[in-house]
């Protein structure tokens, strides 16, 4: 029978033995096979196998189904292809010959990714995590179909000398004859390519600074940094003539909740992207619905600020009740904590997507399995905003007067390097998002979240 390959080239990597029948995968207990990863939806795919014919079907996930990195709601599957489940590889692979020494990694049910119901629950079981030390390779390597490049070879025509697909055979009974010549090919052995152990976060992190200019990412920053300046022009379009009862203030408040929950939206879309391990700039955030965008996100922004920086709030409090000021150091220490405890429980809530995460039974525990990491992701973060909190400074030193200068060259001037730094911060913002991301996607079985 045939098997599946679970996160190749891993030290999580485990097999699934396919018997006949219909397999359910996804995040949640209630499927054959659980898969503990946030890109996978509750109940993900469906695999049918059906004498020699295997079937995948999507169940409306949200992340999609591939097959060969193409999106399927339903397919036939082939010895040797890709399956990606959101960000989960899985490979299709033949039953490994017999005689052939097995080398045992780890069994499935030992899987941190992973849980199996026991066969007396199902009408499928899961082998034991083996890998093939030996397998016999094709006459030349690794080799391919004549007519269809992608996919791997399953007979050879002694005659024609060439290589064949299931699909590029003739099936008279149990055996294979060339469609070309007619002679009878027989069966080789699928060689299967293990892709390379995944990069770390190290080696990840140069590629934070590159990631906002792939793909569309240069439109994407330049549209976002107009939609943001077009918000904040919104804020003063009212008066207090405007309308009874709409102030300026309003106007203004309006136009900060709209900024900030945008702003947290695009962030924890970056994130999202990075824990699916996409290389793309993701497109930005749609706005169909202002509770879910906009408010929501807004709110738990602040929720997540006012956590982080509840000792240092509290004590500030407490220094203007009292006129203490020789408590000032107290209350740096206290900012310093926050700034240190902030971006472990802005990544927590991005993923997790609740303000209830950045507790710190959850974040502390979280800083403290990853302390190397995070010490580097917390250094590159403080370059990045040095750099944007330098830029603005300078803009002001350069332009101390703002708006009310009278010379029309210098208000040019003034816009002109106002849109290219915003343009410049919504980068370093990308970056920083990036960053945040890559730590978790290296990181995300340390940390754990989603075992519990």
């Amino acid at each position: 029978m045939p098997w599946l390959l679970v996160n190749p080239g891993s030290p999580e990597a485990w097999t699934i033995e396919l018997k006949p029948g219909s397999i359910s995968f996804g995040r949640s207990n209630a499927n054959d096979f659980q898969l503990n990863d946030p890109s996978v939806s509750g109940c993900h795919c469906q695999i049918v196998v059906d004498d020699a014919n295997i079937r995948i079907k999507d169940l409306g996930s949200t992340n999609g189904t591939y097959v060969n990195q193409a999106p399927v709601q339903e397919a036939a599957l082939r010895i040797g292809q890709t399956i990606h489940l959101g960000s989960v590889e899985v490979i299709l692979c033949a039953e490994a010959p017999k005689g052939e020494a097995r080398h045992p990694v780890r069994s499935a049910p030992a899987a941190p990714t992973a849980h199996h119901r026991s066969p007396a629950a199902g009408h499928i079981t899961s082998s034991t995590l083996a890998l093939p030390v030996s397998v016999p390779s094709l006459a030349a390597g690794s080799q391919v179909c004549k007519f269809h490049p992608r996919t791997p070879a399953r007979f050879l025509c002694d005659q024609c000398h060439r290589f064949y697909c299931e699909l590029c055979v003739n099936t008279r009974g149990r055996q294979e004859f060339c469609r070309t010549c007619g002679a009878e090919c027989v069966p080789v052995q699928v060689q299967i390519q293990l892709p390379p152990p995944p990069k770390g976060f190290y080696a990840r992190l140069p590629g934070a600074f590159v990631f906002p200019f792939r793909g569309s990412g240069v439109l994407v920053l330049i549209v976002g940094t107009i939609l943001l300046a077009l918000i904040k022009a919104g804020g003063g379009m009212g008066g207090p003539g405007f309308r009874a009862g709409m102030s300026f203030g309003w106007w203004g408040l309006m136009a900060r909740v709209i900024v900030l929950g945008y702003l947290f939206t695009y962030m924890q879309s970056l994130i999202h992207s990075t824990a699916l391990e996409e290389e793309k700039m993701p497109p930005l955030p749609d706005i169909t619905n202002f509770w879910e965008d906009i408010l929501l996100p807004c709110l738990q922004l602040i929720g997540l600020t006012l956590i982080s920086f509840a000792p240092a709030i509290a004590v500030g409090c407490w220094v203007i009740a009292t006129e203490q000021e020789s408590m000032g150091v107290l209350l740096l220490a206290a900012f310093i904590l926050g700034c240190l405890y902030f971006p472990m429980a802005f990544l927590a809530v991005a993923m997790l997507d609740c303000v209830a995460a950045a507790h710190p039974l959850q974040v502390i525990p979280s800083i403290f399995k990853v302390p190397r990491e995070y010490v580097v992701a917390i250094l590159t973060l403080a370059g990045v905003l040095g750099v944007r909190a330098l830029g603005d400074v300078t803009l002001h030193m350069l332009f101390p007067k703002g708006l009310a200068t009278r010379s029309i060259s210098q208000l040019l001037e003034m816009f002109a390097a106002q849109a290219f730094w915003s343009l410049v911060s919504l980068y370093l913002l990308t970056v920083g998002m990036r960053i945040l991301g890559l730590l978790y996607v290296t990181k995300k079985d340390k940390l754990g979240w989603y075992n519990r």
